[in-house]
């Protein structure tokens, strides 16, 4: 150790067959055992201190700094070496280290004590340096199922509380990937017409094929699962000959977990579950205790599911006119106030189409109510099929209806409105049926009702100028009527 100051005689006080036994105890040990001088570079190491670090030889470690190795910085050292001349011992100093050779992360601890010469100065340190990663995951093992029992508690308490398939779905699969530390989850639901699982929400899959990919029942590997209604934890795939060539059609990784949703006995869907996080560098895979949580938030998304169509059923009954199917009054004015919100918002535009049936009376004291109600509901049918999706087709009473058309200006407005008209005249209803449109396009500042009251002013002219055509507002019209 010549130039850094430390009689090699005081590194090593003992004789020289103790030393011999000492050196042969301490190369038999799993625990690293160093000496360094003041600045931290390695005078003698053990074979395991020399492992811990990536090299294969002691003689591979003689001359390394082992502060600058385990220490990120120049603090962390003076703290440590500040502590042992305060305390003269480090109990436990424990920190993570990633090795270089091979990025493996690993929790190491490390306790030590001055060597000191004959005249009581400080020359170097010995100490001992002990893994315990494996301790650490068990520590954390045992704190990360504690956490997972908390979220899983904190997911039944809310999985019930949603009413929008949407919202629900994504809230689960994001619970079950923090839960589990999942790269990829994915919830499939169950097409029973077409016999296939298609996935309706997902968490790490980000190609659009596999969003949009269905499975039918008894396809690997979902498939499978699903018509086998039976849970399946897959640790390592490679050891998995059953699902060798399914494992090139999925995008499953090397460990996953597949839980039928079942409610009862009704196969409803499945939660698709992949690739653990690694833990300190190391690749991981699903246990059974993963599984079960798994089995146990498909029990409780099977009836959240359930409940979520039951509440979507509900809501449609109470927006739906049960004689054209289309939607009523009240679906009318909601659609009617999100738009204004959403152009309050933003920029953009919103036309409304009111209409009616020209001398409906005559056509229902002609050929009696059921026909008449026959009619409203064909027109009912020519509305939904002549309009976009995004239109909102409703009855406003009687024979009156009303169509929210967002993101329409008044010339696409007419022309949706002319070739209704058109197709109305020519279908063959009992007798020749015509109707009358008026149609409003808003503007900045006003209010819902004025839109309305614009688009009826407008059908008002249609009908008392003839009927059979489109109208649209114009401010004159109320100057004409005295309005």
């Amino acid at each position: 150790m010549e130039g850094e100051g430390i009689n090699q005689n005081n590194m090593n006080p003992l004789g020289s067959e103790s030393l011999v036994m000492y050196r042969r105890f301490i190369e038999s040990i799993r625990s690293g055992i160093f000496m360094v001088n003041l600045s931290g570079v390695i005078s003698y190491a053990n074979i395991a201190l020399a492992n811990m670090i990536g090299h294969d030889t002691r003689a591979a470690v003689t001359g390394l700094n082992l502060f600058q190795e385990f220490f990120k910085s120049a603090e962390q050292k003076e703290a440590f070496l500040h502590e042992i001349t305060n305390i003269g011992s480090k109990k436990i100093y424990e920190f993570k280290y990633r090795r270089p050779k091979d990025g493996l992360d690993m929790v190491l601890t490390m306790s030590g004590h001055y060597i000191r010469n004959e005249k009581g100065e400080a020359v170097g340190v010995e100490g001992v340096v002990y893994d315990v990663t494996d301790k650490a995951e068990l520590e954390a093992n045992l704190l990360n199922e504690k956490h997972k029992l908390e979220l899983l508690l904190g997911l039944n308490e809310k999985v019930n509380s949603f009413k929008e398939m949407e919202t629900l779905v994504n809230f689960v699969v994001d619970e079950i990937s923090n839960i589990l530390q999942a790269k990829r989850v994915s919830l499939m639901k169950f097409d029973d017409k077409k016999n296939e699982l298609y996935i309706i929400g997902s968490v790490g899959i980000e190609d659009e094929y596999f969003k949009s990919v269905r499975v039918r029942l008894g396809d690997p590997i979902v498939g499978i699962v699903a018509e086998e209604r039976k849970p399946l934890l897959i640790k390592n795939i490679e050891y998995e000959s059953k699902f060798q060539r399914a494992k090139k059609l999925s995008y499953m990784g090397r460990s996953f977990i597949i839980v039928p949703i079942l409610n009862d006995k009704k196969l409803i869907g499945a939660i698709n579950v992949a690739d653990k996080m690694p833990v300190h560098g190391r690749e991981v895979s699903f246990d059974e205790t993963d599984l079960k949580i798994v089995c146990a938030i498909g029990r409780e998304v099977a009836v959240a599911l359930e409940n979520v169509e039951l509440y979507k059923e509900l809501n449609l009954l109470t927006v739906t006119d049960p004689l054209t199917h289309i939607y009523n009054y009240r679906k009318f004015s909601d659609s009617l106030e999100f738009e204004f919100k959403r152009l309050r918002r933003s920029k953009g535009t919103l036309c409304i189409m009111m209409m009616d049936v020209d001398k409906f009376k005559s056509y229902n004291d002609t050929y009696g109510h059921l026909e008449g109600d026959a009619l409203l509901s064909g027109l009912g049918e020519i509305l939904k099929s002549s309009l976009r999706e995004t239109d909102v087709v409703c009855r406003y009473a009687g024979d009156e209806f009303c169509i929210v058309l967002p993101d329409s200006e008044r010339s696409g407005a007419k022309k949706a409105a002319e070739k209704i008209k058109d197709t109305v005249e020519s279908y063959p209803f009992k007798r020749k049926v015509t109707i009358s449109l008026g149609v409003a396009q808003y503007e900045p500042g006003i209010e819902q009702k004025e839109l309305i009251r614009r688009a009826d002013k407008a059908l008002y002219e249609s009908k008392h100028k003839g009927r059979n055509q489109v109208f649209l507002y114009d401010p004159s019209m109320d100057v004409e009527n005295g309005s």
